[in-house]
C-alpha cells in the first residue's frame, strides 16, 4: 500500500480512537466512506483492502453500515447504547466493546466478530457470518421475520434463548454452532425448524422441568428429519428428563420408578460412561459377599472376577469358570449384566455415525 494512504489511515484511526467525548456515528460513517473512496483513488484499485483499528471511545447513535468489501475494522474496548448493522459488506470485530441496552445484526454480507465485552439483548436476523464469542449478555432473540438465519458462531456464553414469531412458514435455522454454551431458558414463538449443519457441542441446558417435553420434542424431531442422530439422541434424553420430572408429581408410580432406574443407570443415555463407575463400585460389595460365604479369598476373588465379567463369562471355555454359591452370585451376575447392557448401549449412541 502507498504511503499516502497508509497516513491516512493512520489519521483516521488516531482521530476516532481514545475520544473523551461521544463519536456521532453519522459523522463516523460518512468520514469511513470518504476514506474508503480516497484511499481506493490512491491505489487505483476498487478492490484495495486494508485493515484499521478503532480503540477506547464512546458512540452515540452506533449503527454501522458501510460497503466496501475488502475492508476490515476492528473496535477495540469502545462502547454506545446500542449498536446496530444493516446490508454491511465489509468485516468487523468487535474486541471487550460494551452495549448497554442491545446489539442487532439484521444482515450482514461480511464477516462480524464479537469476542468478549457484554450488551443484554442479542438480536439476529436473516444470513450472516457472525460470531460470538465470551460475551456476557442476557437474551439471544433469532428472529425469523425477514426469513431464515444462518451463519452464526456461539461459544462460551451465558444465555436466555428465544426464537421470536414468523410470519411465514417453512423457516429454518442452518449452518451454525452453538458450543460450551449454557442455555438457561428457551422462548418458543416462532414456526421453524432446525435445518441443515446445526451443532450444539457441549451445551449444558439448564431447565429440565415438564414445561420444556414438548420443545425438546420438538428438537428432537427436526434433528431427526436430518439424520443428525447424535443431537436426535441429545435432545431425546432431555426430553426423558423433563418427562420425569412430569412422573416426580406420583412418586408411587411404577412409570416414576422405571424412570428413576433409568436415570441412576446412565442419566437417560447422556451419562453413557457411568455403569462402568456401578460396576467398580459394586464389585466391592461382591468380593465381601463371597468372602464371608466361602471364607476363602482365592474363591473370593474367583467371584469377583465373575461379576466383573458379567455376561461375557458365558464366552469363557476354562471349566474353572462355574458359579460356587447360586444365591449370590446369580443376583450380582443379573446386575453386572444390567450394567454392561447400558455401558454398551450408551457407547454406541455416542459413537454413532450419522449417515
Amino acid at each position: 500500500m502507498k504511503e499516502e494512504s497508509v497516513q491516512l489511515i493512520d489519521q483516521f484511526q488516531t482521530h476516532y480512537s481514545n475520544s473523551q467525548f461521544p463519536v456521532d456515528c453519522r459523522d463516523f460513517s460518512t468520514a469511513l466512506n470518504d476514506l474508503i473512496s480516497r484511499v481506493k483513488t490512491k491505489e487505483g484499485n476498487n478492490d484495495a483492502a486494508f485493515t484499521m483499528e478503532i480503540k477506547n471511545s464512546p458512540f452515540s447513535n452506533f449503527a454501522l453500515d458501510f460497503g466496501a468489501t475488502n475492508v476490515t475494522i476492528t473496535f477495540n474496548k469502545c462502547s454506545s447504547n446500542y449498536l446496530s448493522i444493516e446490508n454491511q459488506n465489509g468485516n468487523v470485530c468487535f474486541l471487550d466493546c460494551l452495549f448497554s441496552e442491545y446489539i442487532q445484526v439484521n444482515k450482514s454480507h461480511g464477516s462480524v466478530v464479537f469476542a468478549g465485552g457484554s450488551t443484554s439483548v442479542f438480536r439476529v436476523k436473516s444470513k450472516n457470518y457472525l460470531r460470538i464469542e465470551k460475551v456476557k449478555f442476557q437474551n439471544l432473540e433469532l428472529s425469523f421475520s425477514s426469513g431464515s438465519i444462518s451463519g452464526i458462531d456461539i461459544i462460551d456464553c451465558n444465555f436466555d434463548l428465544a426464537f421470536t414469531h414468523s410470519d411465514k412458514s417453512g423457516v429454518v435455522l442452518n449452518n451454525s454452532t452453538f458450543e460450551n454454551c449454557k442455555i438457561n431458558k428457551i422462548y418458543l414463538n416462532a414456526d421453524f425448524e432446525f435445518g441443515y449443519r446445526v451443532e450444539f457441542i457441549k451445551c449444558n441446558f439448564q431447565i429440565l422441568n415438564s414445561d420444556y417435553e414438548t420443545i425438546y420434542r420438538k428438537f428432537k424431531k427436526d434433528f431427526s428429519n436430518h439424520r443428525n442422530e447424535n443431537l436426535f439422541n441429545f435432545f431425546g434424553s432431555l426430553e426423558l428428563m423433563c418427562h420425569h420430572d412430569e412422573l416426580s408429581k406420583n412418586k408411587k408410580d411404577f412409570n416414576f420408578i422405571l424412570s428413576s432406574m433409568y436415570q441412576w443407570l446412565n442419566n437417560f443415555g447422556e451419562a453413557p460412561y457411568r455403569p462402568f463407575k456401578h460396576l467398580a463400585w459394586f464389585s466391592l460389595p461382591a468380593f465381601t459377599f463371597s468372602l464371608g460365604f466361602n471364607c476363602n479369598i482365592v474363591m473370593a476373588f474367583h467371584d469377583w472376577f465373575l461379576f466383573l465379567l458379567g455376561p461375557f463369562r458365558l464366552l469363557a471355555k476354562d471349566a474353572s469358570f462355574h458359579v460356587n454359591n447360586i444365591l449370590y452370585v446369580a443376583p450380582f451376575s443379573i446386575l453386572s449384566s444390567i450394567f454392561w447392557f447400558f455401558l454398551i448401549l450408551g457407547i454406541r449412541k455416542k459413537f454413532k455415525i450419522e449417515k
